[in-house]
């Protein structure tokens, strides 16, 4: 978007500067993740033209009690299996929750792998991430949901999304599948039950 506006010669306000920018800032992890030569180009220009203090606030917006609720529900419900880990909330608030979880997760000691699954409406999104460039989390959400719904992204991070009955024993069956496919397609025993994530020892995340 930036380099298209930039492209016509028009003018960037301050107002779609600070979007624009905490767009890529976002997306990239301040240009830590895949970040490419236009996104540099486009992060430093915008960054002449932002409004600081529109930033801070959606950098440190308030949140509401049900983000701290979904965010302790998912804790609760994350297991851990050796470098992957498997997170299920539930329902959530918004959408973007998933992602954000995701990304809350991957910065957990030893872990290369987070998927998460949580429930809005009539579907259930996913959030997938890794740590390592090599990996391909695209390719992954794509095989896991298959022709069940959406699915794409990166090699270090990506999203799908699968149509699903506001029905709670048909969201914890669709659930259930699409972790014991992720399973399957990581190499692991889909039977396997992992470890939750609460009550682990430090040193059982890369021994357990």
């Amino acid at each position: 978007m930036t380099h298209y506006i930039l492209s016509a010669g028009l003018k960037i306000s301050t107002k779609l500067a600070t979007a624009l920018f905490y767009a890529i800032k976002a997306e990239t992890q301040d240009l830590g993740r895949e970040a490419k030569t236009d996104d540099r180009k486009a992060y430093l220009t915008l960054y002449q033209l932002i409004d600081f203090r529109a930033l801070a606030k959606i950098q440190r917006a308030i949140l509401t009690p049900q983000y701290f609720q979904d965010m302790g529900r998912a804790i609760r419900r994350t297991t851990v299996f050796d470098e992957l880990l498997i997170s299920t909330p539930g329902k959530v608030d918004n959408p973007d929750m998933v992602a954000e979880l995701a990304d809350t997760f991957l910065r957990l000691q030893d872990i290369q792998w987070v998927i998460v699954m949580g429930f809005f409406g009539k579907n259930m999104f996913i959030s997938v991430r890794t740590n390592d460039p090599d990996n391909d989390a695209g390719e992954l959400v794509k095989h896991a949901v298959s022709k069940m719904g959406t699915a794409g992204g990166h090699d270090m991070f990506a999203g799908g999304k699968i149509p699903c009955e506001n029905n709670s024993k048909k969201q914890w069956q669709l659930k259930e599948k699409i972790k014991k496919r992720f399973l399957v397609e990581l190499g692991f025993d889909r039977r396997r039950k992992g470890k939750k994530l609460i009550g682990m020892r430090p040193s059982e995340l890369k021994s357990q």
